[in-house]
């Protein structure tokens, strides 16, 4: 085992599994490149390339970095990335918007923390987020996954945004339909997996009362907080809290909402909002630090 002095940095590590997949000879060719992910977190990522194909695959480093530095062997390392899959995606489709419209869906992101890849991508502002655009799609060979659209996708295919707004407005409720669910259902379900026998909840932990917290995601659970664009969700969940809401941005996948009830400070709630944000988030989950309040007489949504 290597000592903590002849530990390897991570440009060291990224390029010893780089030369030693090109000297391999499964890939045409092994290539490093930093990826703008969201909020703008850059990572470390392994591009493979292989002849002919139109798809390149790329291994973000970081697990494996963080993975050798706690001590993990570097040739079983290794052994992952030799096995590393190559397939061929057909991306033909998107050539024409006619092809891609049905498969276009709409994600929320937080603007400032975004703003260099709004620079490039088309996009629509909603309070202190952002709207941005991905086409959604599976294929056999390698399965499901999502493809963002940048302007250059919108130029080739001669629309707008109000284009791309109207046709991933429609699809994305339709192919991530949104849901609603009390915490207390959610927590009586984990209860009655885990039962066994002497749980003191075991049948009597349904959430019977008056709501105190609302989970809304879609049904995948991907980009799920773009659920509170759907038209109607947030009144239908207001109606079921029979109260005005406090919606608190739990990540890009899903919020909670919880009853604007008298007493109830929206400040202590962006203080919890932003702990969980720091500890217990991946940075390029963050959605944002702000809490907001949807107001049902008036259906409309706005930071508290």
């Amino acid at each position: 085992m290597e000592t903590a002095e002849k530990k390897m940095d991570m440009e060291q590590f990224a390029e010893k599994i780089r030369a030693r997949l090109e000297r391999q000879g499964q890939f045409e060719k092994v290539s490093l490149q930093n990826v703008l992910k969201n909020n703008g977190i850059m990572r470390r990522g392994l591009l493979l390339h292989s002849g002919g194909k139109n798809m390149v695959p790329t291994i973000y480093l970081e697990p494996f970095f963080e993975a050798y530095e706690k001590g993990a062997d570097m040739e079983k390392i290794l052994e992952v990335y030799e096995s590393a899959p190559c397939e061929e995606m057909n991306t033909s489709f998107l050539r024409e918007f006619s092809t891609v419209k049905d498969r276009l869906c709409m994600k929320l992101v937080n603007r400032d923390a975004n703003s260099e890849l709004l620079e490039k991508v088309p996009y629509r502002e909603f309070l202190d987020m952002a709207v941005v655009y991905y086409v959604d799609y599976y294929d056999p060979q390698v399965g499901g996954g999502t493809i963002q659209v940048y302007n250059s996708h919108m130029e080739m295919w001669g629309v707008t945004e109000e284009d791309l707004w109207a046709a991933a407005s429609r699809n994305t409720p339709e192919r991530k339909p949104g849901r609603i669910e009390n915490m207390e259902d959610i927590l009586a379900d984990i209860f009655e997996e885990q039962d066994n026998g002497d749980n003191e909840c075991h049948g009597s932990c349904t959430g019977v009362g008056p709501v105190t917290m609302l989970v809304i995601t879609n049904t995948g659970r991907l980009y799920g907080a773009t659920v509170i664009l759907y038209s109607g969700i947030l009144k239908q969940a207001a109606d079921k809290a029979d109260s005005d809401l406090f919606i608190l941005p739990s990540s890009l996948h899903e919020v909670i909402a919880v009853p604007a009830t008298e007493g109830k400070e929206a400040a202590g709630l962006k203080e919890m909002v932003m702990e969980v944000n720091r500890a217990q988030l991946l940075p390029e989950e963050v959605l944002s630090d702000n809490v907001y309040i949807y107001r049902r007489m008036q259906d409309r949504m706005e930071i508290a």
